[in-house]
């Protein structure tokens, strides 16, 4: 019998922690636990109270650990645990009134913050997770006045728990956000499947199927008004197509850097007779060529994003040193840097995007301005302020390339030596 006994225990524990997300949410329960502990125990001065409470911290950073190495069961245990221990803690503790005085506040402004989102949200169960709270805020004020500190602290702790799990469930449960969620991760799917398709790559092609299947469920549960279920297999989608991504990122990084690499080759053989008789002019160009090489030696090594600084700055030499032969910025020179600027905006855009970084996005908006502008410039016959403005377009889009694919190589700045530094030299 006793056997038995210990089995069902396990297979309830184990059917509880069959999500990674449900024990990441006790977790962090008990993290708050401790949090809204340590202050009475410690105001309290006493050795005791401190003893367990440490013993707390130690049995949850075990449960973190466990988590961690998804050990979900052992993880729900030692948490729990913990939360026995902050329990005896509590108990050693006398308790300063003006601090639970404190917590009080804290619960009330917690009460009436969430308060106008859980009720324009018209989630029920969130409501009545509202309604309770409020109730055992009342009782928690009650307890303070008639001096029952320890019972007045554990009310507005469950109150304030009440509070938040309430509010998770009306920003959760929103219909009109979870409508978003299910369009972001459907524009996701309509960018970049094509690409994930012309990869060829099994794993990637697997995760995307299945990235599919379980956005196809979000939106059966979506038009059931399942609305967390929608919100789950959702996310689960957009997590299984990023991680496609990432499988086939390295080897595009590579051939976009390749393609960077024949471009730059291609403008030093149409260089090299233009440039000839011009001793300033073929020293850059002779430094332009060094760097080139260096770029290649990189490719090899596969220091992407050395290879792509080296390569890019290259380019840029060259067409300094086509303009210092030149005299005047002549038409045939900025046309051929806005074709130049125009292909890598082409090639390097939806990448950019997808990556959702925040300051790569805001550089590549900035170059997108600046090539408009170099465009209406060279229309009207401004040839060195388009060459200007499209030489400034590149740039900002080369930095935003750098913070968004070829992150691997922290290399620090001011190694590189941009093209004017070079000029001047």
């Amino acid at each position: 019998m006793k056997s038995v006994s210990i089995l069902v225990v396990l297979v309830l524990a184990t059917s509880f922690a069959q999500t990674g997300e449900q024990v990441r949410r006790e977790l962090e329960k008990t993290d708050r636990l401790i949090d809204e502990a340590e202050p009475v125990v410690k105001a309290s001065g006493s050795e005791r109270a401190e003893y367990h409470l440490g013993n707390a911290k130690s049995l949850q950073q075990n449960a973190w650990s466990s988590y961690q190495d998804r050990k979900l069961v052992a993880a729900l245990t030692y948490t729990r645990n913990a939360r026995r221990q902050i329990e005896v803690a509590l108990g050693f503790a006398e308790f300063d009134p003006s601090q639970l005085e404190r917590e009080l506040h804290k619960t009330d402004d917690a009460i009436e913050r969430a308060r106008p989102i859980i009720e324009r949200s018209g989630n029920r169960r969130a409501l009545e997770l509202l309604s309770d709270a409020t109730a055992r805020q009342g009782k928690a004020r009650n307890a303070f006045r008639a001096e029952r500190y320890k019972e007045a602290f554990t009310d507005t702790r469950a109150a304030r728990l009440m509070v938040e799990a309430a509010l998770r469930l009306a920003q959760e449960l929103n219909a009109a956000e979870i409508r978003r969620q299910l369009e972001r991760t459907e524009e996701l799917v309509r960018r970049y499947g094509p690409g994930v398709a012309r990869s060829g790559n099994r794993r990637a092609l697997e995760l995307w199927d299945l990235a599919l299947d379980e956005q196809r469920k979000a939106r059966r549960h979506f038009q059931a008004a399942e609305y967390l279920m929608a919100l789950r297999m959702t996310r689960a989608a957009r997590g299984h197509c990023k991680k496609a991504l990432d499988l086939i990122r390295p080897q595009t990084n590579q051939d976009k850097v390749r393609v960077a690499l024949e471009r730059t080759a291609k403008l030093l053989e149409r260089a090299r007779d233009f440039l000839q008789g011009n001793e300033r002019a073929m020293e850059l160009l002779a430094r332009a060529e060094a760097w080139q090489d260096e770029a290649i030696a990189a490719l090899r090594e596969g220091r992407l994003l050395h290879a792509w600084r080296m390569t890019t700055s290259a380019r840029d030499l060259i067409l300094r040193a086509i303009e210092l032969a030149g005299g005047d910025v002549r038409q045939e020179l900025v046309e051929q840097a806005l074709a130049e600027t125009d292909n890598l905006l082409e090639q390097w855009t939806a990448v950019i995007t997808q990556s959702e970084n925040q300051e790569a996005e805001k550089l590549l908006d900035q170059a997108v301005a600046s090539q408009q502008k170099s465009r209406e410039h060279f229309d009207q016959k401004r040839f060195r302020i388009s060459w200007q403005e499209t030489t400034l377009a590149r740039r900002l889009l080369d930095r935003a390339i750098e913070l968004t694919q070829m992150q691997d190589e922290k290399q620090p700045a001011g190694l590189l030596p941009g093209p004017e530094e070079a000029v001047e030299n």
